[in-house]
Order: structure tokens, then sequence, then C-alpha cells
């Protein structure tokens, strides 16, 4: 049985729905990502599935397509968080971003402003995480730590890490949210 469990987390990545995305409403608890056909996965794993129902199969591509979502999400909200501003320009039908900075003197105070309301907003978020998730999520958004650097200084592996941070940027991103900064 515990091997038939590694197997399935193995070949299995399952993302609890309701936690990952709030708001979430739809029928489903899990999303399974794999790359097994549903005949195979059902046919292999048929006892770890009852535990997930109702849960939808995504294949790796499809799960992937979700993460670098998440990430690209994640990298214009902290983008944001700066104070950069961004334009999106259309140039021989292909679309980029291009990186403002505005100088002048009321938006430097705005910025301020908004950097110290955005510290208050993430010091309080913060608070409800673990002491490590907190301690990862400084050294990575703030310090700009890679996942990897912290890992190796900590002893612990890479995913850890990321999930540590993210957990964390999770309490930050909500907390943010509900201010509509």
């Amino acid at each position: 049985m515990a091997a038939e469990l590694y197997d399935f987390w193995h070949d299995c990545e399952v993302i609890k729905l309701e936690s990952e995305y709030d708001g979430y409403t739809g029928e489903e608890r899990y999303a399974i990502i794999t790359d097994l056909s549903k005949s195979e996965l059902h046919r292999r794993y048929s006892s770890e599935l009852k535990q997930l129902k109702p849960y939808v199969v995504l294949t790796r591509e499809m799960g992937q397509a979700i993460k670098d979502m998440d990430q690209n999400e994640d990298k214009f909200l902290h983008r944001y968080l700066r104070g950069d501003i961004y334009i999106t320009c259309c140039d021989r039908d292909e679309a980029t971003i291009q990186a403002l900075t505005v100088e002048d003197e009321q938006t430097k105070q705005e910025k301020s402003w908004a950097m110290q309301r955005l510290e208050e907003i993430y010091t309080k978020a913060l608070e409800s995480a673990t002491p490590q998730q907190r301690r990862h999520w400084l050294l990575h958004f703030i310090n700009g730590l890679s996942f990897q650097e912290i890992a190796e200084q900590e002893g612990k592996s890479v995913p850890t890490i990321f999930f540590s941070c993210k957990n964390a940027n999770d309490l930050v991103t909500k907390a943010i949210m509900e201010v509509n900064l």
C-alpha cells in the first residue's frame, strides 16, 4: 500500500482547488496533473482516487500552463509593488510590454506612501505565516535571493522553499487584494 501511494505521488501532482484559488466555485475539489491516461490512472490508483472525488484530470502541459500563469501573475504583482508602470504596445501584430519609470515629485510621494502602506499590509499578512514561511518570503521577495540560494543556506530542497514562499505570498497577495491598492 505504501509503495502504491509513493507511486501515485510520483506519477501525479494534486492541487486542492479551493485552497489554491480563492473564490473557486466549481464542483471538483482537486485537480490531478499526470501524464497517465484517465483509464490508466483509474486502473492503477482507484483506491487513492476515491479519497479525492470529485476531481478533474489535467495533462502535465495543462498543469505547466497553470503554473506559468500563476508565476506571471505573481511577477506582475511584484512589479506593481515595486512601482513599475506597464503599458502594452502593439508593433507588427506583436504585443510587447514596456516598463515606464515616472520620476516627478508627486509620483515619488505617492510611491513612498504606497510603499509604506504595502509594508504595513505585508507585515500584518505575514503575521499569520509560520516563522519559516515569513523568513523564506523575506529572503526571496525582499532580499532577492533565489529559491536555490535559500535552499542551500538552509539545507532544504528547492521545492520546500518554493512552496514555503508561495504559501506566504498567497497571504500577502490576499491582503493586498482585500484593500484594493
